[in-house]
């Protein structure tokens, strides 16, 4: 986060000299180092916690939800359901993941949106030319990424095919 490094760039600053009329004293800012470093650990455990809690039971309500479905129509006799025993297993099992996967992952995405617009201001601010030189080849992977996106659905519905039909073996 920013909170430690403007801290750490004011505790060189001040051990440097180029503060003057500061009166800090260098463990005034060491103490605030540590604060925001234990806070930022706080922080994370509290939002791990809270992120597997939410998962798991997110999960399991979902499963719940399906397979209670699933029970009171008929399953796949009401064309509701898979065609074989191991593809509903692996589509209570797989499917459920993946789409409380993503919604999981959206504060990620939302909380790296806002890192990398902090970083890049920060970075454009001190040196322009260095910040494109960095950014544009990682934009540059970025589109190659998504450009094989459509490979990766693909083999991702084969390996989940391929999944089902071991599930259904078992």
């Amino acid at each position: 986060w920013a909170v430690p490094g403007l801290l750490s760039r004011r505790y060189f600053n001040i051990l440097a000299g180029r503060l003057p009329g500061e009166e800090v004293a260098v463990h005034e800012v060491v103490l605030l180092l540590l604060v925001a470093v234990a806070g930022h650990a706080v922080f994370n455990v509290v939002g791990i916690a809270a992120d597997a809690t939410a998962n798991l039971t997110g999960r399991a309500t979902v499963r719940r939800n399906l397979l209670a479905y699933l029970l009171l129509h008929g399953g796949a006799a009401s064309g509701a359901g898979a065609a074989a025993a191991g593809e509903a297993v692996s589509r209570l099992r797989d499917d459920v993941d993946d789409a409380l996967g993503f919604v999981s992952s959206l504060a990620n995405l939302f909380g790296q949106i806002a890192f990398a617009a902090v970083a890049l201001t920060a970075m454009f601010r001190i040196d322009a030319p260095l910040t494109l030189a960095v950014a544009a080849p990682l934009a540059a992977i970025l589109a190659v990424a998504q450009a094989a996106r459509g490979r990766l659905v693909a083999v991702r519905g084969a390996a989940q095919a391929a999944a089902g039909a071991v599930t259904e073996l078992l």
